[in-house]
């Protein structure tokens, strides 16, 4: 065996390596979905969501904490099968939520895999419209497409 060969395989070996390790790293963070602010209006919780991919069917997760005495403590998890259409897609999750702060993680999901996840807070007090930003316009990112796909889910 030649010192060439050998130093051929070597060089083999740390590429494959290092595409093993950076499919490693990036396992679950490619996406093409984005969560704008979400808004609480006083019995759902609206989620926008823009997709910059393809139509696809995936779920949505939204995991709440609620945010008391330095403590996160899980308060509900709402999970709605959803059709996302390209670009802007906003839904409308019936929740109670009672007056205070709360961490909403939220998730989409296809084929039981994650495929973006993303954390946000909230606060909600005595019923007025709550949320990161209550400004709509502020809320949807641009769409080049068009489209303004809302519904309840």
């Amino acid at each position: 065996m030649s010192s060439d060969s050998l130093g051929l395989k070597t060089v083999y070996a740390v590429l494959l390596i290092a595409a093993a390790a950076a499919a490693v790293c990036t396992a679950g963070c490619i996406t093409d979905c984005t969560f704008g602010n979400p808004v609480y209006d006083g019995s759902n919780l609206i989620v926008i969501l823009e997709n910059a991919g393809a139509e696809k069917n995936a779920s949505v997760q939204i995991t709440i904490y609620s945010l008391d005495n330095f403590r996160q403590v899980e308060y509900d998890t709402l999970v709605s099968t959803v059709v996302l259409r390209n670009g802007i897609n906003e839904f409308s999750l019936p929740v109670k939520l009672k007056d205070g702060r709360y961490k909403l993680y939220l998730y989409v999901l296809e084929n039981g895999r994650r495929h973006s996840a993303q954390i946000r807070d909230i606060s909600v007090n005595n019923g007025i419209k709550a949320g990161a930003d209550n400004s709509r316009a502020d809320n949807i990112a641009a769409d080049n497409t068009g489209a303004d796909n809302t519904g309840t889910v």
